[in-house]
């Protein structure tokens, strides 16, 4: 029994329920969390800006261990009370060469908000905009960054419960009200959105989780700027998660999803269709994926955040598009994003997991035999459902930044290294 109510509230009402119910107490070219980093002024018109705190320092980090690691972080509010941040994304919308952050914020208002970095880690004031609610939009799950209208410019797709709208960069960072733009149907309940060129045409394309039983949507980017009809491929229960590779090496984009117990891989074939979905035990609620190569033999790995079992799990790749059996670590509270960085500059891949119950981080330091350094923990504010990776300073370290759901905020954690 609990686990059909874990399992209904976390895929189907998203994380603003679970929110509402478990308050005790994680990524891809587009910065979206479980995405890795190895792997993501002016308001636009339609919206008024949000209001809230600029960068007030938070109470998360600690001395040793992996409060070492980043410096103390600041706060940013983002959406209202009635639209906490459900997930986020990063990309420079405004081509200054800083990467800014955009959060979809849902529960009983839809909305998102920016916040427009400066280069040196920290962020302007929010700008939070309208996202109108119809039968196609009654539900916001997430947020993604990419050039979807091929200007060279990045526009911000959203995801709802049966489309996807894809708001233009107007070309300065500003964007047509949502409600003005393009729409397509995508039925999707997935956290994580991606932005890629499937069909290496030179294009980004769009990839959605779809609605259990349903499967992984690809909406291929078109010569005109807008975005073909959704291809579907099977892709087991409960689709959330994706992550991008090629993971058998023969230069075709390759999928790897979070479904319910398992990862599943779907091998591209290179014009947006994939090969029928085979399914690796990754651990109890697998709720979000990400690659790296954690034992140094050049092949894609892959980690998986296990919400159920309260663990993370690797699956060491072998290069033909086949993965070894799960090895599982404990991290915490229902570990919600995942992703992927050299956190400590010793040249090995890292983990980082976002638990949404425990309110907290856990970094897992690589010793590149596929192997970790014990297990270290971080404070983050209360029920976190999203995790980018990006160097927000521009230090060449990376860094972290959190949408805390129930603190309605952003948490940026700057990596303290040289």
């Amino acid at each position: 029994m609990f686990r059909s109510i874990f399992t209904t509230i976390l895929f189907l009402l998203g994380a603003a329920a679970f929110g509402a119910c478990a308050s005790s107490g994680d990524p891809d070219a587009n910065s979206t969390s479980s995405s890795s980093s190895t792997s993501s002024g002016t308001g636009g018109a339609g919206g008024t800006s949000g209001s809230g705190g600029t960068g007030g320092t938070g109470g998360a980090g600690g001395s040793g261990g992996a409060g070492a690691l980043f410096k103390a972080p600041a706060s940013y509010v983002v959406g209202a009370d009635l639209s906490p941040p459900l997930w986020l994304a990063g990309g420079d919308l405004d081509g200054d060469g800083a990467t800014d952050i955009v959060t979809a914020n849902s529960q009983q208002d839809n909305t998102y908000t920016i916040l427009r970095g400066k280069g040196d880690g920290t962020f302007g004031p929010p700008e939070t905009f309208p996202v109108a609610m119809n039968m196609n939009t009654i539900l916001l799950f997430s947020v993604a960054i990419g050039d979807l209208s091929g200007d060279g410019k990045a526009d911000i797709a959203l995801s709802h419960l049966g489309t996807v709208s894809v708001l233009v960069n107007q070309g300065d960072g500003t964007f047509p009200p949502q409600s003005m733009s393009a729409s397509y149907e995508a039925l999707g309940q997935g956290m994580h959105l991606v932005v890629r060129d499937v069909n290496a045409d030179g294009l980004e394309d769009l990839i959605v989780p779809g609605q259990s039983g349903i499967g992984v949507h690809v909406l291929l980017g078109k010569p005109d700027g807008t975005l073909a009809t959704a291809i579907t491929s099977p892709a087991g229960t409960a689709p959330i998660s994706i992550a991008t590779a090629d993971f058998d090496g023969n230069g075709s984009l390759d999928l790897a999803v979070a479904a319910y117990d398992d990862v599943r891989i779907l091998l591209g074939q290179g014009d947006g269709m994939f090969a029928a979905a085979i399914g690796y035990p990754a651990g109890k609620l697998a709720r979000a994926v990400a690659t790296g190569d954690f034992n140094g033999d050049g092949h894609i790995d892959l980690v998986a955040a296990n919400a159920e079992s309260n663990d993370m799990s690797v699956l060491l790749g072998k290069g033909d598009g086949t993965f070894q059996a799960a090895v599982h670590h404990p991290s915490g509270g229902a570990p919600m994003a995942i992703g992927v960085a050299d956190f400590d500059g010793d040249g090995h891949a890292d983990v980082a997991v976002e638990n949404f119950t425990t309110s907290d981080l856990s970094l897992f330091l690589g010793n590149g035999d596929g192997t970790f350094q014990p297990l270290q923990k971080l404070a983050l504010g209360l029920s976190p459902n999203g995790l980018i990776i990006d160097d927000f300073d521009k230090n060449g370290r990376p860094d972290i930044a959190v949408a805390n759901h129930q603190d309605r905020d952003v948490l940026v954690l700057l990596n303290a290294g040289p």
